[in-house]
């Protein structure tokens, strides 16, 4: 379905993408719909031209994670220190399974009162999601910026 999709939005402009590419795109985009249009959207704004293959797809979202910086710093700028740096661990992790557990407790450098808190926060505000695997970052797009920016 994304594959097709994105077919469509690409052929205008001459760029084609690859099964295998379009598959890693929803992999690593969370199969979050917005985030697929800002990454095709920004294939075609950057002039790419040609086949997108896997080996684009990590250097497009660093482009489009550096273009989009200031609007993530204005986003992230409602939350306290705390609660972004309980956000760059989860972004370390990609998943926790127990955000009051000892390991992310001791990486967010907060205690598991603390930290249930802001989950609870960032739950009312969707900022992260619970899934079967446990919690993360809803937008892919944070996450990769809160990854490459909040290191804890």
């Amino acid at each position: 379905e994304f594959h097709e999709y994105m077919g469509q939005r690409f052929k205008p402009h001459k760029i084609q993408v690859t099964l295998d590419a379009s598959k890693e795109i929803q992999n690593l985009l969370f199969r979050y719909p917005e985030a697929v249009n800002i990454l095709c959207q920004s294939f075609i704004t950057t002039g790419f031209g040609g086949i997108i293959k896997n080996d684009d797809l990590r250097s497009q979202i660093a482009h489009v994670i550096s273009t989009r910086s200031s609007r993530f710093e204005a986003y992230l700028a409602q939350f306290s220190e705390k609660e972004q740096r309980v956000l760059g661990a989860l972004a370390q992790l990609h998943w926790v399974k127990q955000p009051s557990s000892k390991e992310f407790c001791s990486l967010a450098k907060l205690t598991p009162r603390g930290i249930l808190w802001s989950f609870r926060k960032f739950l009312d505000h969707s900022v992260v999601e619970k899934l079967e695997d446990g919690y993360r970052i809803q937008d892919p797009l944070l996450f990769y910026y809160l990854r490459q920016t909040r290191r804890v």
